[in-house]
């Protein structure tokens, strides 16, 4: 099957479906904070710099519009997919991760795509994810999270999209800690490219994951990078409860 670019909210999953899958079980955390305060604390559009929407998803998307996330719909979300050199224990850390609360926000950029025929341009957006925990526990499942990702960086194969690469990037200084990974993947037939920052972080009993992406075809540049990581994780880091 192949992918095509989607609008907005189902460009994630162009882009996710390659690196991440739609999967989540599996038993959870301890919660130290309840779900609609961890919602209250999901970025805005102004918290960003620049201009972003939030974005409400398909109207089918069956996700609630505060940000909270139950039981029910947390299969509705992306999650992670380690590679087969992945350990066992890094891919049974998935299943540990209860995102409670979620939020997209898009940005507004110079020269959006326009699907599916236009052929240049950027789609820039963010994906935020919250769960809280004991703080030694979160501290174990991000242990066992950064084995993964660490095990799977280097060369990815072509598949529906691709081929690509995915190389560690530095969260020093940014929370208590975390990983992140940028992977840069080739559109399927050449003239676009994915680039798309996965991070999870931690700050005292909450836990934080972002995706943040830039997609864009023809003879352009990214314009989003590292900077722009740090940035927009030190602000969802600092309205944690």
């Amino acid at each position: 099957m192949t992918h095509r670019l989607q609008p907005r909210w189902w460009v994630v999953g162009v882009v996710v479906l390659f690196v991440l899958s739609w999967l989540f079980s599996g038993c959870g955390t301890v919660r130290t904070h309840s779900a609609d305060r961890l919602a209250q604390s999901l970025l805005t559009a102004d918290d960003l710099s620049g201009e972003w929407t939030i974005d409400p998803g398909p109207d089918d998307g069956g996700l609630d519009p505060s940000g909270v996330v139950t039981d029910e719909q947390r299969g509705l979300l992306p999650s992670i997919d380690f590679c087969e050199e992945a350990s066992r224990d890094a891919k049974n850390a998935i299943d540990d991760l209860r995102w409670e609360a979620f939020r997209q926000l898009d940005r507004t950029v110079d020269d959006p795509i326009d699907p599916p025929f236009d052929r240049e341009g950027h789609i820039v957006f963010v994906q935020e994810f919250l769960m809280s925990g004991l703080s030694s526990q979160l501290s174990l499942l991000i242990g066992r999270l950064r084995e993964g990702f660490v095990s799977c960086l280097g060369d990815i194969p072509a598949g529906e999209e691709g081929p690509g690469t995915a190389v560690q990037v530095s969260l020093d200084g940014v929370a208590d800690e975390g990983v992140a990974v940028l992977y840069r993947i080739e559109e399927a037939g050449g003239g676009g490219m994915w680039n798309v920052y996965s991070a999870i972080a931690r700050k005292d009993s909450a836990l934080v994951g972002l995706t943040l992406a830039d997609v864009y075809l023809g003879e352009l540049k990214p314009l989003v990078g590292e900077e722009l990581l740090r940035e927009i994780l030190d602000t969802a880091l600092a309205k944690l409860p």
